[in-house]
């Protein structure tokens, strides 16, 4: 729980709203075709074409570096897994791609606004921002949710590895941030 002031329905409701207005606003993506590095990275790499969920499917999908032909070292492997299960389920239609990013940018703000809730509810802002905390972490989150520089990062499907870099790293922030407390 972030904080004894703040509602559940409040959190669901800044919830809801971000996740209708970066759909809305990301919506006319999904049909937008395969870019200049999705093609090496994505298209082209057999190594992420993932046909059947057996270990040693996936597990080559952890090893997928377009520029290192062998099974050497890992390579960003959460990315290159959701890639190859977007194959899966989808081969190369760009629909599903865009579907996940569009779903990663979703979660990415709501734990933005979650940070921000528990900073401003945190013991040395609370006195100031306590009774404003709500607006002040939909507001932040919307506004980065939104702002023109995300559009590469949501709407070209390789950026999905950058997506997942802010997701993690917002979530650690979050986690340092409830346990300080």
């Amino acid at each position: 729980m972030i904080s004894k002031d703040n509602s559940c329905g409040q959190r669901w409701f800044a919830a809801g709203v971000l996740c209708i207005l970066i759909f809305l606003i990301y919506s006319n993506s999904f049909h937008a075709s395969w870019q200049m590095d999705d093609y090496p990275n994505i298209t082209s790499n057999t190594r992420l074409h993932i046909t059947n969920l057996a270990y040693d499917t996936v597990l080559r999908s952890f090893f997928a570096n377009p520029q290192i032909p062998k099974f050497r070292e890992l390579y960003r492997p959460v990315a290159c897994l959701s890639f190859g299960l977007n194959w899966l389920l989808g081969g190369d239609d760009v629909f599903g791609y865009h579907l996940v990013n569009i779903a990663i940018h979703i979660l990415t703000a709501i734990l933005l606004y979650l940070t921000i809730l528990a900073l401003c509810n945190s013991p040395r802002l609370a006195n100031r921002y306590r009774d404003r905390a709500h607006v002040i972490a939909l507001l932040a989150a919307i506004f980065w949710a939104i702002h023109p520089i995300q559009t590469q990062a949501v709407t070209y499907v390789v950026q999905r590895m950058t997506a997942l870099a802010t997701l993690f790293y917002l979530l650690g922030m979050l986690a340092f941030v409830l346990q300080r407390r």
